[in-house]
């Protein structure tokens, strides 16, 4: 996708979801078009929130991250097996939508790009937390406590490369551009991801998990008293594997 296209697009659509919340009374708790050059702060144009700081998981093969702001793109990378950029604004995530536009990913089996909401201070690949994650093989979707990884009774969807299924459209093996979207409710969750060759559209509630435990799944409100997290967690986005890296064009949380 031409840059300058993917750009406009991009600002389309914060105009049009910062209208949506005006006109239903909401809020716009993170807005940052990664436009000042600096992870770390967020003082671009219209910019709403305090910017990111990096972490990462070493799995032995190789450790360290890194991140950058340049021609209104935020890029983390880094050796180590899981790495991203959290947001220095906590943010109770009932009752909002979160919107990454993802410029480039990585895109081959096992690597991909991940977004969603992480507990300060934790892993955001395996611990307390939301987690959307485009992998090159799948897509999955889930909620997670404590520092357990792979929880079956909080993963709510896993599609797989190569379905042609009504919106579970994905091709995989890319890294064109999409637009991942997660809302999030006391009740329930839907997310969407539109891209070239990508065209998914799920939600359900938090008693519908394919796999419960004992007959339970992990639900929000499991997440959001779960110790440490107060109610409240922190939007992120990141890349895994070893080397891979993920390029942000923006990040939007409308909090109703």
């Amino acid at each position: 996708m031409n840059k300058s296209l993917s750009r406009v697009s991009t600002l389309t659509l914060f105009l049009l979801a910062l209208s949506i919340s005006q006109a239903h009374a909401a809020t716009v708790s993170l807005l940052d078009l990664f436009d000042d050059g600096n992870i770390a702060t967020n003082t671009g144009l219209g910019g709403i929130g305090g910017g990111f700081t990096t972490s990462y998981v070493d799995c032995g093969s190789g450790m360290g991250v890194s991140a950058g702001e340049a021609n209104g793109n935020a890029t983390v990378s880094g050796a180590s097996c899981v790495h991203w950029m959290q947001s220095n604004d906590a943010i109770d995530p009932t009752g909002t939508t979160m919107i990454w536009s993802v410029t480039n990913r990585p895109s081959a089996t096992s690597t991909g790009v991940f977004v969603g909401w992480t507990q300060a201070g934790k892993d955001a690949c395996c611990d307390t937390g939301i987690v959307l994650a485009i992998e090159g093989h799948r897509v999955t979707f889930g909620l997670q406590t404590g520092n357990a990884g792979f929880q079956p009774q909080g993963r709510y969807v896993e599609i797989f490369a190569g379905s042609t299924t009504a919106n579970e459209v994905y091709d995989g093996y890319t890294s064109a551009p999409l637009t991942a979207i997660i809302s999030i409710s006391s009740t329930g969750w839907a997310f969407s991801l539109v891209g070239a060759g990508v065209d998914i559209h799920k939600s359900g509630s938090y008693s519908s998990c394919p796999n419960p435990v004992g007959g339970q799944c992990i639900t929000l409100n499991d997440v959001l008293t779960y110790t440490g997290v107060n109610g409240e967690l922190r939007p992120f986005g990141g890349a895994f594997r070893e080397y891979g890296s993920a390029t942000f064009d923006s990040v939007l949380v409308i909090s109703n």
